[in-house]
């Protein structure tokens, strides 16, 4: 068992593979004794969350766990694994599986990486680029917020005599 309670993966003798419309896993558990007979395995995948039924086994100190999912349950995910013998809590299986459709299965295991990059931010719209916003984009800032203030002040007179014009020339009709 790892120090942060995880059951420890047998790297060489673990494995998973695609089979009849489903994904058949089989993770050696060195040190590790489950009460050998039904499991619960789930698969946690951020709020997702799927159940399998499978069968824990001893071998000499190790524990072997097989289990099969559905391929149709699983998405372009990775999965990790927890196991339950009777009415035990889950406990972390340090590995997880990652089961792309078209792609082969892969069982990952150790942990998972802490690494986790935010999602990128959207592109703003391109604006063309024309002479002047390439001046103005020169320009020191509080030159830019006073020229912009005084654009802003211009399209509000601008917009109010074009309300006046079409005032006065709606009611002469």
């Amino acid at each position: 068992m790892s120090a942060r309670g995880a059951l420890e993966v047998d790297e060489l003798t673990s494995w998973a593979r695609r089979r009849d419309e489903g994904i058949e896993v089989s993770v050696r558990l060195p040190g590790t004794r489950l009460q050998p007979g039904p499991v619960q395995v789930r698969l946690v995948a951020g709020d997702a969350r799927r159940r399998s039924d499978g069968t824990a086994r001893a071998d000499g100190d190790d524990t072997v766990l097989d289990f099969r999912v559905d391929q149709e349950r699983l998405g372009p995910r990775a999965w990790q694994i927890t196991v339950r013998s009777g009415e035990e809590p889950f406990r972390r299986v340090r590995a997880r599986l990652l089961a792309v459709a078209d792609q082969p299965v892969a069982l990952l295991p150790g942990p998972a990486p802490a690494t986790v990059h935010a999602a990128p931010r959207p592109h703003a719209p391109q604006v063309p680029q024309t002479r002047l916003r390439r001046v103005v984009a020169t320009l020191p800032p509080p030159v830019r917020s006073r020229l912009i203030q005084v654009r802003d002040t211009a399209r509000q007179g601008v917009r109010a005599a074009r309300g006046l014009r079409e005032r006065s020339a709606g009611g002469a009709r």
